[in-house]
């Protein structure tokens, strides 16, 4: 079936072309006291946890947490900037009660980031945009992290939600945490749309203290997280796991004043802060000359890598929409938003004819991204076949975790360059011709995925696999995990596309190819020229998949 963009949709995909790099313009308490400890991210406390637990290695932030600014989450994006930048917070805290501190002055605060999909990880499908394998638009209503079973994280993230792996109890903290959880702004407690609840179903608590406001906010905090503890003994849930939060818990009580020096550093949000989370899209990160690049579109925000780093442009220049939510525009892997606009592409800085000569030929089919934006390729093959201890004791008495093979940032990557015309077939793939899109660029990943004998994905328990290695176990724990939340699921199902509970793992496995959008990593020098696309030996394009003939082979 024959699908076109609408067509404000289309004319910003054809805009958006216009703006290539080269014509970069900058855009434009309470008092009382204790120590800041600072803080790793992480967690749940037994690699059992009830639906919780995972690491750094596999945290989809699809955790989308994704250095691409677009993101996922995966989902997606950073924080707002309504901080005022001649505030010196250290003078208005002397102890940091959470959330409740920040209301003093920003009373609107706390229910603006609740409404956000930084902390619902979820949104409303826009229409015409998503299609199943037919051609006609899928018939469910919702997407974001907390729906998709990806092929990272080869799981969902309910049944992986905050987790303890592994703990060296000479320490307050939890030393090895794990979930997707830790790349949520709650400080650990499930959102009220954890279950396809609205708002009115949120606890007490959660509408108390689940805002982590530092974490996007201060510009000196590392993230920890804690084993919550009654009468001198752990706090265990449903599961028998224990209970962790982004913040100590004793007897009921939360302590933020742990984090009283983090929060004397509050201001506007940076990239960097942002990256505390986008960086470990995929579920980590390599560093690679002092960068860090994400495992899910190989892309690293930083000096020498983004013209727009460099220019002291932040991610919520151009993504911030106001009220603590984010703006994005089309692109395949949409994960969740909150604000999905035809209006934010490159032309808003750069124009529509920004190089003045016959590179402004290509806009009408050639997207700004493809000439300019870079990646390293991430990991480009995810093994769940092959389970390996990362160090040297992976026994319950060591602190190392096992991890699934991967392959990653190869040498001979290459970007795809593929028709994308604003919308995808299920689950990411972009849609396009020569008639209705442009030429994008794109990162192919593949994932090799336990399966049930019907083909069917099998969400996994993070936990068994970190931390015994087995996928026999992770498969049986995952389907257990599943089936429980399922049961507690308040809303239909079907609208939230969520799959039925798999049949039970027999060993075998099965391979599946996604496409993710590449849109930062932007570069001036080093940008393709002529040669790379109509050289007539070593071309960067297929000109046979686009459906074209090299018009002007070099």
């Amino acid at each position: 079936m024959h699908r076109r963009p609408a067509p404000t949709r289309l004319l910003h995909l054809l805009l958006a072309g216009a703006a290539l790099t080269f014509a970069l313009a900058p855009a434009g308490g309470c008092k009382k006291d204790k120590d800041d400890t600072g803080t790793p991210s992480g967690t749940e406390t037994d690699a059992d946890a009830d639906a919780d637990a995972d690491t750094d290695t596999d945290a989809d932030a699809d955790a989308d947490t994704d250095t691409d600014a677009d993101a996922d989450a995966d989902a997606d994006a950073d924080a707002d900037t309504d901080t005022d930048t001649d505030v010196d917070h250290a003078e208005l805290i002397d102890v940091y009660e959470g959330p409740q501190t920040c209301l003093a002055c920003h009373p609107d605060a706390l229910d603006e980031v609740m409404q956000t999909t930084h902390y619902k990880f979820s949104a409303e499908l826009p229409a015409d945009y998503l299609y199943d394998e037919e051609g006609n638009p899928v018939d469910f209503s919702y997407t974001g992290k907390f729906w998709k079973l990806c092929g990272f994280p080869s799981s969902v993230a309910q049944i992986n939600w905050m987790g303890a792996l592994k703990d060296d109890e000479s320490t307050d903290y939890v030393d090895k945490p794990g979930g997707c959880a830790k790349c949520h702004v709650g400080i650990g407690i499930k959102p009220y749309n954890f279950y396809g609840g609205t708002i009115d179903d949120a606890s007490e608590d959660e509408l108390t203290y689940n805002v982590d406001c530092l974490v996007c906010h201060a510009q000196d905090y590392t993230r920890k997280f804690y084993v919550a503890t009654q009468d001198g003994e752990p706090v265990t849930n449903s599961s028998g796991a224990k209970v962790v939060y982004a913040v100590p818990q004793v007897d009921g009580v939360f302590d933020f004043s742990v984090y009283t020096d983090a929060a004397k550093t509050v201001g506007p949000t940076t990239s960097d802060t942002c990256l505390r989370c986008h960086a470990k899209a995929g579920g980590g990160a390599s560093e690679i000359d002092g960068v860090m690049y994400n495992f899910k579109r190989g892309v690293g925000i930083g000096p020498g890598t983004d013209v727009h780093y460099d220019a002291g442009i932040t991610c919520s220049d151009c993504h911030s929409a106001g009220n603590h939510q984010m703006k994005r525009w089309f692109n395949n892997d949409l994960t969740a938003y909150d604000n999905v606009t035809d209006e934010l592409g490159c032309e808003t800085c750069h124009g529509t004819e920004p190089h003045g000569d016959t590179y402004d030929d290509h806009v009408a089919t050639v997207a700004c991204t493809t000439c300019h934006a870079t990646s390293k390729g991430g990991v480009t093959y995810k093994d769940w076949s092959e389970v390996a201890c990362s160090g040297e004791d992976c026994s319950s008495e060591g602190m190392d975790l096992y991890t699934v093979s991967m392959t990653k940032f190869p040498e001979d990557f290459r970007i795809d360059y593929l028709w994308f015309d604003g919308t995808a077939t299920l689950p990411i793939d972009p849609n396009g011709t020569a008639e209705t899109g442009r030429i994008f660029p794109f990162k192919t990943g593949v994932f090799n995925q336990p399966v049930d004998p019907d083909g069917n994905v099998i969400p996994v328990k993070w936990g068994k696999i970190f931390v015994a290695g087995s996928m026999e176990a992770a498969t049986s724990a995952g389907r257990s995990a599943y089936s429980s939340y399922l049961d507690a699921f308040q809303a239909d199902k079907d609208d939230y596309h969520l799959p039925d509970v798999p049949g039970e793992w027999a060993g075998d496995f099965q391979e599946r190819t996604d496409r993710f959008s590449i849109s930062h990593g932007i570069v001036k020098d080093g940008a393709l020229e002529c040669a790379d696309c109509h050289s007539e030996t070593d071309s960067v394009l297929d000109w046979d998949a686009l459906g074209l003939t090299n018009p002007m082979p070099l």
